[in-house]
Formats: structure tokens, C-alpha cells, sequence
């Protein structure tokens, strides 16, 4: 199944990612689960409901759950949650091996733009200043390779913190909510990032998790399993709900990220201008 890739403007309206949060994967697998929820009255004249699916969505909601917790933690990384916990050590590391790496960032950088500026009379001077740029190049290579180490081990420590946090809540709800009030109190001025951080967090778990919901198409049971109605058809069929799945995988994946907006009233996904017309190929996940 092919879907268009769209990509998602940072946006600086805290009401959007206050309750972008809580949505996400779990509002995806709430749709699928509800498309295979078969609604009808029967022959009695009784409004009852059948699962059109013959494997149970919870996995999907626990996958949800995870893939929106990581989304979280992406987010209160770049809003610069911290525990209490001493992490001086580490983000000492870090300083360090930025302050080490800034003078020959800078170096190169110069080189580069003095290059750019040479004409076509300047050949030998240009030879030079390339060459400078290829010596230079082992320790640049190496001084920014120790500041990724550094914000990795850094990053590794806070992220252990922020799923200690969150996994410390007893319900679902009110961790949600914590976040939220933590975001607008701690990092009201950084809205653009934290959606930035949210887009991409979503994004790499996206194929995987639109994989998922589409597997749920083989497991939609035979059209002879579907209830009789009043009128003594049956209720639905399996190609309806095949459709309906369909319909809730490509929602959110085709129309962006899905965040939840309620700032204008109501419910809806995000009305964001379309900046890549990509196709992606969402592949079935059995695992």
C-alpha cells in the first residue's frame, strides 16, 4: 500500500503539542479497532455490536503505548527535562568536546567559504587552501565524533530518567497530563523544537506501526461469521471492514503525523501544508 509522506511545520502554538502528545499511536490503533467494530440490530430488534477481527488488538495498543512513549521522551529531551539526578560529569563531557571541536569547526568553515570565493585565476591558491582542508579533515572527523559519544552517553542517561519518570505514574492519564503541564511550565518558549522532536520521533516508528494496523487485514473474519441484522442479512461483510482499516491506517499516515488539536474545538488532525509529495510503502508486520 503506498501513502503520501507528509511532512509537519514546527509549530509555535503550545496548545498543539500540549495535546499532540497523548494521541499519536494509540489513537491510530483506536481506529482500527473501532473500524472493526461492526455496529447492527438483530433479529430481536437489539442494537448489539461484533468484532469483525479474529486476533486480538492488544498488542497493537501495547506497541502504542511504547512507540508513544518514546515520542515523549523525544520531546522532554529537547525540552531539557532533568531528574535531580548529577549528570555533572556527563554534560561536562559534553562542553568539553564542543569547546575542542568549535575552533576547528571554525577553521573549516573559513577555509571552505575562502575557497567558495576563489576565482578561476586563483587556481593554486585554491590548491592550498584544499589541501589545508584535507589535513585538517582526520581531527575535525574525530573531534566531532567525540561530541556525538559525549551527547549520546548524555542523552542515554536522560532518557533512562525520563522513562523512570513516566513509567512512574499509575495511570496512563495523569502521566499524560504531567507531561503536559511539565512542557508548559518548563519549556513554553521551545515549542518549535519539542514539534520538531515529536514529527521525527513518530516518524521513525511510522511504517512500522502502519505495517501492524495493516496485518490486521488478514485476521477479518469470514463473511459467513457476521451476525444476521433484522432483516435477516448479514450485518456487514468483510470486504466493508477490510476498507474501513484501510481507511484508518491511511488517515493519519497520508495526513501527517495525526496529532490531536482541540485548541479550535473538537477533534481533528492537523491542517498542515503538504511539503513532500513522497511515497512511502507501508509493509505488513506479523511479529
Amino acid at each position: 500500500m503506498k501513502v503520501l509522506k507528509k511532512d509537519l511545520t514546527a509549530s509555535s502554538c503550545g496548545e498543539q503539542i500540549k495535546n499532540a502528545i497523548p494521541c499519536t499511536f494509540r489513537n491510530h490503533a483506536a481506529a482500527v479497532k473501532s473500524a472493526a467494530t461492526v455496529h447492527y440490530v438483530d433479529q430481536s430488534g437489539l442494537d448489539k455490536t461484533f468484532f469483525a477481527l479474529t486476533a486480538p488488538v492488544d498488542p497493537l495498543f501495547t506497541i502504542a503505548d511504547q512507540y508513544d512513549d518514546d515520542v515523549i521522551a523525544a520531546c522532554l529531551l529537547v525540552a531539557g527535562y532533568r531528574s535531580g539526578r548529577d549528570l555533572t560529569d556527563l554534560e561536562n563531557a559534553v562542553k568539553t568536546a564542543e569547546s575542542a571541536a568549535a575552533p576547528l569547526e571554525k577553521r573549516d568553515a573559513d577555509l571552505r567559504k575562502q575557497a567558495a570565493a576563489c576565482k578561476d585565476s586563483d587556481a593554486a591558491k585554491h590548491a592550498t587552501i584544499m589541501a589545508e582542508i584535507s589535513k585538517n579533515g582526520p581531527a575535525l572527523a574525530a573531534a566531532r565524533d567525540a561530541v556525538e559519544k559525549a551527547r549520546a552517553a548524555l542523552g542515554e542517561q536522560l532518557e533512562k530518567d525520563i522513562h523512570s519518570w513516566l513509567n512512574g505514574f499509575e495511570k496512563r492519564a495523569g502521566m499524560l497530563t504531567a507531561v503536559s503541564e511539565w512542557l508548559y511550565k518548563n519549556a513554553s518558549d521551545g515549542f518549535a523544537a519539542i514539534a520538531k522532536a515529536a514529527d521525527l520521533a513518530v516518524r521513525r516508528r511510522a511504517g512500522d506501526f502502519a505495517g501492524r494496523m495493516l496485518a490486521m487485514v488478514d485476521n477479518i473474519a469470514a463473511d459467513d461469521a457476521f451476525p444476521l441484522n433484522q432483516k435477516g442479512r448479514r450485518a456487514s461483510c468483510a470486504d466493508n471492514v477490510e476498507n474501513d482499516i484501510i481507511k484508518a491506517i491511511k488517515r493519519p499516515f497520508n495526513g501527517g503525523v495525526g496529532y490531536k488539536h482541540t485548541a479550535t474545538g473538537g477533534t481533528r488532525y492537523c491542517d498542515v501544508p503538504l511539503k513532500s509529495g513522497s511515497e512511502i510503502t507501508i509493509e505488513k508486520v506479523t511479529d
